[in-house]
């Protein structure tokens, strides 16, 4: 049986100098209500519903009248403001667009760095994620991503800090743009409908701002050679073949031989596992095993001051299944999840 982990956009490890690596500004969540999680309710006339979507988990925002609209924004005071702009930021989405591409689906932060939007759509089909900056006091197409899966996909907007305020689009784990910039100054962030002429229907899973902390350890992206990114190669015997895929774009490691193995591993000084130990990481990998049976040919391995894990991937019965191991004498299996949907999935572990 052949024994294939193809390794995507991010396989990375992050920690901070400073303080906990992330710090929450304001979170919507699954199906609750916004209102509940401090967002603040902003209607204008018209015919919008929304409702909670158990099965989703989601929150559905229906606008199917031109003359309306509704949103929700959160106040940002000044030391947050200040925060963002020294520190840096990141706001995640994940969200499915159910209609026609336009503004009634759309994401929105406003920052030091300028103004940005994300707004999402479906179009033949396929679901597209816009990105929309500020030139000249005025918001503009910069660029959009058509995914074939129809389904919920994740944008991230991240600001590292830079002296230059640019910023790097994500979807799914994939960077798409970076160095992005903006002008303006927008009031508050928001999701919802973003003007009474446009109309259509979003389902949110989660839209979450917060400071951005992160330092990268390590990390392995897309179909670059992880030997070039800083990874050591490590083959024990047997056929193992070694390969970009580009379309995904990809790493792909392929074990056909039981007598054999290749990984890539990473040293760590003493003062990254103290830093670590004291402020806190996180392990992010985006993979997925086509032709694999569920074995620890496809796997992620992290030890730390807290402990050994091990991430296995493969696939049963069609389904992508992956399972964590601890060590507590030996190594052992503490649970699984399987994802029906057999494609690439993001795990994280974060201390």
């Amino acid at each position: 049986m052949k024994k294939i982990l193809t390794i995507a956009a991010v396989l990375a490890l992050v920690s901070s100098s400073a303080q906990a690596w992330e710090s929450l500004i304001a979170r919507h969540y699954g199906a609750n209500n916004p209102t509940n999680e401090n967002w603040n309710l902003n209607e204008w006339s018209g015919a919008v519903t929304t409702s909670a979507n158990a099965t989703d988990p989601s929150w559905v925002i229906a606008d199917y009248w031109t003359g309306g609209g509704l949103n929700y924004n959160f106040f940002l005071d000044d030391t947050t403001k200040t925060n963002m702009n020294d520190n840096g930021w990141k706001l995640t989405v994940d969200a499915y667009a159910q209609t026609n591409l336009n503004s009634a689906i759309m994401a929105s932060v406003p920052s030091p760095q300028g103004v940005y939007q994300l707004k999402l759509g479906k179009i033949a089909g396929q679901q597209v994620i816009q990105l929309w900056t500020s030139v000249s006091n005025s918001m503009s197409l910069y660029g959009a991503v058509t995914n074939a899966v129809d389904g919920f996909h994740v944008p991230e907007l991240i600001y590292d800090g830079n002296a230059s305020g640019e910023v790097d689009m994500y979807v799914d784990g994939v960077l798409k743009f970076d160095n992005v910039t903006s002008d303006g100054a927008g009031s508050y962030p928001f999701f919802g409908s973003g003007s009474s002429a446009d109309i259509g229907e979003g389902r949110y899973k989660e839209v979450t701002l917060e400071i951005y902390l992160g330092s990268t350890i390590v990390s392995h992206v897309g179909d670059n050679d992880p030997a070039t990114e800083g990874w050591n190669e490590n083959g024990f015997g047997g056929v193992v073949a070694l390969w970009g895929h580009g379309t995904d774009p990809a790493w792909v490691v392929s074990d056909n031989n039981s007598g054999g193995g290749a990984n890539y591993n990473f040293f760590m000084d003493d003062a990254t596992q103290t830093n670590m130990s004291n402020y806190g990481w996180k392990l992010t990998v985006d993979a997925y095993a086509p032709w694999t049976r569920l074995n620890s040919a496809a796997m992620i391995s992290i030890p730390t001051q807290q402990g050994d894990y091990q991430l296995k991937l493969g696939k049963v019965a069609g389904a992508q299944v992956i399972q964590l191991w601890t060590v507590s004498g030996s190594l052992s299996l503490y649970g699984a999840v399987t994802n029906a949907v057999n494609y690439y999935h993001t795990t994280e572990l974060v201390y």
